[in-house]
């Protein structure tokens, strides 16, 4: 069976002795995958004081060009909980011989006796039954008694500790050598672990362009300015995408890459263009290095539970919906945040129910009624199609809680309404419920220039018809 190496871990930050940890790994494993953890109850509750999407992004940022056998799992982060070990151990072992990464202070007997893997929930069976790879480090001496009985030794080239790196940024030292340069540019951008507020608007440089394009085919103009330059493509290591055409380009580049964690910035060579800057006459490899006013802009979380109990969960870039087959009037019951909008007895009657980000707010919600917003809000808009009843709800609302949750469910039990859902475009097939909320992992960061920003800004709060 494949051997597989579990790391759990805060990364908060991810620090070169993390990396240096998973290079270890993962010359001696087939597999290492990293589990940054979820919200904390036990007392190390520092991994809450950062927002789940900043952890995953630098979990992305520092692991993921280590090595092809290396694969970071967000899901603790977009669930918002936090797997134990011996739920790991029997999450992974079906997959081959599961090793847990652990550091040599959690096997020491040093301090009071007893192994803190020991005092874990089923510390004791864990301890005699699941295998370890104990990573040595300075400081604490190495006593083969204190080893579990299944164990292999890691010896990393260097330690270190999130602890000091987030204390180096709070004193305004410097983390050049503690964290790769990647993580120390998103720290300085987002202003994470100090007291003051980020800026309103981030600014960022590019001075060595590296491009994924997607370019819209059907256009003459996107096709030319593509050509001039077509020379700042680089597939295997970019650290930009490049959309040349309109939103629905730049929300097909954003499902393709988000992962990636480099920024999309857009080229309008179609209509409207809400996710793009605005028409250029020629393109050259400067217009790429000027400075660019970064927004983030979440995307979905959709959960689709079907008519036969299956459940599919995916992103979203724009929106998400229910909607009746043709020639029916839908019956939908709404939840948000848990409690009952609409009921069985007293449902939404329409077309359809949609969720949307802030940035699809100016998509398909728009021609429902629903007021744009500006594409960087963590907002939810939530909408209907053709309502028949509530009449006074035609226009939706705005969902101001950033873990604002909506779920929507069928309310004919008979079966002859049968509902369809959405995301994106996406099919899902016939669904009895789904669920819908900002994506705690997933988000695209959308590249402007300044002139463009503003104008943005005035699209949204003025939208022509």
């Amino acid at each position: 069976m494949p051997t597989i190496a579990l790391f759990g871990t805060s990364a908060n930050p991810p620090g070169e002795h993390h990396r240096e940890i998973v290079r270890a790994a993962a010359r001696m494993f087939d597999k290492v995958i990293i589990v940054p953890c979820g919200p904390r109850t036990d007392g190390k509750l520092t991994v809450n004081d950062i927002a789940p999407i900043h952890r995953a992004i630098m979990s992305d940022l520092a692991f993921r060009t280590i090595a092809p056998n290396v694969e970071v799992d967000l899901s603790d982060l977009e669930r918002k909980s936090f797997t134990k070990t011996y739920e790991l151990d029997e999450r992974y072992r079906r997959y081959g011989d599961a090793y847990h990464i652990v550091g040599m202070d959690l096997v020491s007997r040093d301090i009071g006796g007893i192994p803190q893997v020991q005092t874990w929930e089923h510390g004791l069976d864990l301890w005699n039954n699941a295998r370890f790879a104990v990573v040595l480090r300075v400081g604490i001496p190495f006593n083969p008694q204190d080893m579990p009985p299944n164990h292999i030794l890691i010896s990393p080239e260097r330690s270190g500790s999130s602890t000091e790196i987030r204390r180096n940024i709070f004193e305004h030292k410097s983390i050049i050598g503690l964290v790769s340069p990647e993580i120390e540019t998103y720290i300085g951008q987002f202003g994470l672990y100090r007291e003051y507020k980020k800026h309103d608007r981030i600014f960022v440089n590019i001075s060595e362009p590296r491009i994924i394009f997607f370019v819209n085919q059907h256009s003459e103009e996107a096709r030319r300015l593509y050509q001039e330059v077509r020379h700042l493509e680089n597939q295997e290591n970019p650290n930009l995408v490049v959309t040349i055409g309109g939103d629905g380009i730049m929300t097909h580049a954003i499902r393709a890459h988000w992962r990636r964690r480099v920024p999309f910035l857009g080229i309008n060579a179609g209509h409207e263009g809400f996710l793009l800057n605005e028409r250029v006459g020629h393109l050259t490899a400067d217009f790429f290095k000027q400075e660019f006013v970064l927004r983030s802009s979440p995307l979905l979380h959709v959960r689709a539970v079907g008519d036969d109990g299956g459940v599919q969960e995916i992103m979203a870039v724009n929106d998400a919906w229910m909607q009746v087959e043709p020639g029916n009037t839908g019956w939908f019951e709404l939840y948000v945040d848990g409690r009952r909008k609409f009921s069985e007895i007293d449902p939404v009657e329409g077309d359809g129910v949609l969720v949307a980000t802030a940035a699809g707010s100016t998509a398909y919600a728009r021609t429902m009624g629903a007021t744009p917003m500006h594409y960087s809000e963590d907002k939810l808009v939530l909408v209907g199609s053709h309502i028949i009843k509530p009449f006074s709800w035609k226009q939706g609302t705005h969902l101001h809680n950033d873990d604002a949750e909506v779920r929507i469910v069928n309310a004919d039990k008979s079966g002859w309404r049968k509902l369809f859902g959405f995301a994106d475009n996406l099919k899902l097939g016939q669904v009895n419920e789904m669920q819908i909320r900002l994506s705690r992992i997933a988000s695209a960061h959308l590249l402007f220039t300044p002139q463009s920003d503003r104008e943005k800004i005035d699209k949204y709060r003025f939208p022509k018809n």
